[in-house]
């Protein structure tokens, strides 16, 4: 909508003008146009030196183009400045998003790893195997002690 509004200003601001730009020369080119911009300043409160022109037509003219000018140039900068903002905002939400997933996929990893070694654990070991290593470190324990002591005493 505002855009709509700069527009027509800007229309109503360069109608003057564009009649002036219309009009042909017999020869078929543009008459060189001059615009007066003459402007007179005075200090608030001041009487006026004289009774006559303090701002020309062409003066406002361009004092409206101007303005409606940098009016469009402020909106596009501030447009530019929100776009930027915007997109650097879905940046780091797309980054934060990748990384949550990321994470998430790693944990799963892990618990399908920690299921996976519990279950070799549980299904490679039968229950007689425990009992049998235990007797088995005893007796051979057993056994090396009695031979050193067997070594020993054949020494002397």
């Amino acid at each position: 909508m505002t855009y709509l509004k700069i527009i027509f200003i800007v229309m109503l601001g360069l109608a003057p003008l564009g009649s002036a730009l219309a009009q042909e020369t017999p020869e078929g080119g543009a008459d060189d146009i001059e615009l007066d911009l003459r402007l007179t300043y005075i200090e608030e409160g001041t009487r006026a030196p004289f009774a006559g022109i303090l701002m020309t037509s062409d003066s406002l003219n361009k004092i409206r183009f101007d303005h409606a000018l940098e009016l469009r140039l402020l909106e596009n900068d501030s447009e530019l400045v929100r776009r930027t903002l915007e997109l650097e905002l879905d940046m780091v939400q797309e980054q934060a998003e990748s990384q949550i997933s990321a994470l998430n996929a790693r944990l799963e990893n892990r618990d399908n790893y920690i299921t996976r070694l519990e279950d070799t654990a549980l299904s490679r070991r039968p229950g007689w195997v425990i009992p049998v290593a235990i007797l088995g470190g005893f007796l051979i324990g057993a056994a090396s002690a009695v031979a050193i002591t067997y070594a020993v005493n054949q020494s002397e």
